[in-house]
């Protein structure tokens, strides 16, 4: 999936468009990324394929995405259509603007699983919503409904369907 983003958002980088909208299809988001499946395919679990570097490699690779995302010359907006947490939280993050619908729900996630931020996480969190906020949801993995999102300025609006975010 990330690579296949990744060649979207450098394709249209490169084009005359004036705006990126980034969304997904159903009724999440992006709930991050697959510790099970990363670990399956790192080598950290038992019958892992790749050795630790390739692991290391292929996961800085995909963190380019937020980056990407960020200094794109065209205004990233962000429609949220439901679950955003983890790696899609910081994805989410990396864009201009974002909007979401009333269902959606927002986590950082990581302290979870005993992970620090990736995908961007601590560099744009903290500029959206302030330090202090940004430390709170990181230390304590406080999961949003859209309204608090809203609140604290990590989205700019709430709609109430997913027919509304995308018009």
């Amino acid at each position: 999936v990330v690579v296949g983003l990744l060649k979207a958002v450098d394709s249209v980088a490169r084009s005359s468009a004036r705006v990126f909208v980034l969304t997904a299809v159903g009724n999440v988001f992006c709930p991050g990324g697959s510790l099970v499946d990363a670990g399956a395919s790192s080598g950290f679990s038992e019958g892992g394929t790749l050795p630790l570097d390739s692991a290391v490699r292929q996961l800085r690779f995909s963190m380019t995405l937020a980056q990407r995302l960020h200094e794109m010359p065209q205004v990233t907006i962000c429609a949220i259509n439901g679950g955003c947490a983890g790696a899609g939280l910081s994805i989410a993050c990396a864009c201009d603007l974002r909007y979401t619908v009333a269902s959606a729900r927002f986590s950082t996630a990581f302290v979870n699983v005993g992970l620090s931020g990736d995908f961007g996480y601590s560099f744009f969190l903290p500029r959206i919503v302030g330090a202090a906020k940004a430390r709170e949801l990181c230390f304590l993995g406080s999961k949003l409904d859209a309204q608090q999102a809203h609140t604290m300025g990590l989205v700019s609006a709430v709609l109430q369907n997913r027919e509304d975010l995308l018009t």
